[in-house]
């Protein structure tokens, strides 16, 4: 049997609702990936919220459902709801773990951008090949045309318009050996910080846990 919440009321009814009043600090975060992934998602109408009829509450099923999952995962505690004494401990739990969860979600999100912008603007600065191609060789058969009077007339200018070309594939290689550092060097930063985010919140939980044993 489903239970408010706030006052632990069965009587609860659905309405269609765009804000709650419960459990807002979780609500717009991916959170639950960073605790293992181990709590479901509950499917459900995005506007339909569960309405206590005794005190007014409001709260989505699947936003409940996935905090007493993870409660009951990291702290191996399960709460019923008409207990007082459970409510206290799910309301707690919720104050004090949302901002190592807002911390993780705010770590990931912001580690990730700045490592796809860092690999674009490596992969901005690379050499364009396509580009230099058509120049040198365009260059190459107009100095092949000037000087053409002799064969070693033609083996310079055949060096000339080939020797670019070489050197620009030389360069994009060590170019390119460099800039795959820099990107595993950028996407071993992302995953540090992910990493120390997640750790942050599982201490919190652990100290949580620990404190209300």
């Amino acid at each position: 049997m489903a239970n408010c919440p706030n006052c632990g009321s069965s009587d609860i009814t659905l309405k269609q609702e765009t804000n709650v009043s419960w459990g807002r600090a979780f609500v717009g975060y991916a959170l639950f990936g960073v605790v293992g992934g181990a709590v479901g998602a509950v499917t459900g109408n995005d506007r339909t919220v569960n309405a206590c009829l005794d005190c007014g509450s409001t709260w989505k099923a699947e936003t409940l459902y996935q905090i007493l999952q993870m409660i009951k995962i990291s702290t191996n505690t399960i709460l019923d709801l008409s207990i007082e004494r459970d409510r206290i401990y799910l309301n707690q739990f919720i104050e004090d773990i949302t901002p190592y969860i807002e911390f993780a979600s705010r770590a990931k999100a912001d580690a990730e951008k700045k490592c796809k912008e860092a690999i674009y603007n490596e992969s901005a600065g690379s050499l364009n090949l396509g580009c230099i191609f058509p120049i040198v060789i365009g260059g190459g058969l107009l100095s092949t045309g000037i000087f053409f009077k002799s064969p070693l007339s033609f083996f310079i200018s055949l060096v000339i318009t080939i020797s670019p070309i070489f050197i620009a594939l030389a360069i994009e290689k060590l170019t390119k050996t460099e800039r795959d550092k820099k990107v595993k060097k950028f996407k071993a930063i992302k995953e540090n910080t992910i990493v120390e985010a997640e750790n942050k919140l599982q201490w919190a939980i652990s100290e949580f846990r620990d404190k209300h044993q």
